[in-house]
């Protein structure tokens, strides 16, 4: 992760290593369902007073979770909670699309042949 930074990389190319290694860990026996695979993420960045959220699941869900607030100290930061849900039951936050499963919008097409594209 040290060298992701060093290296130049973008703060997301960062987090998504982060939570690449965070689902890792929650898959050994030696967690014992102590690491979750959900993850939230916060990155700050220098001169902004307004962080970047994410939230990152392996699950179809109903809710989001977001930090509501961020107090940034020089030894660390401490976040509050904000929990967003949707009223109408449909899931709000979906797993991250893997290019060769089918495409989450029900055309039955691999998702880099529909919505994947770039």
């Amino acid at each position: 992760m040290a060298q992701l930074a060093l290296s130049g990389r973008p703060p997301k190319a960062i987090v998504g290593k982060g939570v690449e290694l965070m689902r890792a860990w929650a898959d050994q026996k030696w967690a014992n369902g102590t690491i979750g695979k959900q993850v939230i993420s916060i990155i700050l960045r220098r001169g902004s007073v307004t962080p970047e959220c994410g939230y990152h699941t392996d699950i179809a869900t109903t809710a989001r979770y977001y930090p509501k607030q961020v107090n940034a100290r020089p030894d660390g930061f401490v976040t509050c909670g904000l929990t967003l849900s949707g009223s109408d039951g449909k899931p709000v936050a979906y797993p991250k699309e893997q290019r060769n499963e089918l495409c989450p919008c029900g055309s039955g097409v691999k998702y880099k042949r529909c919505h994947g594209k770039s």
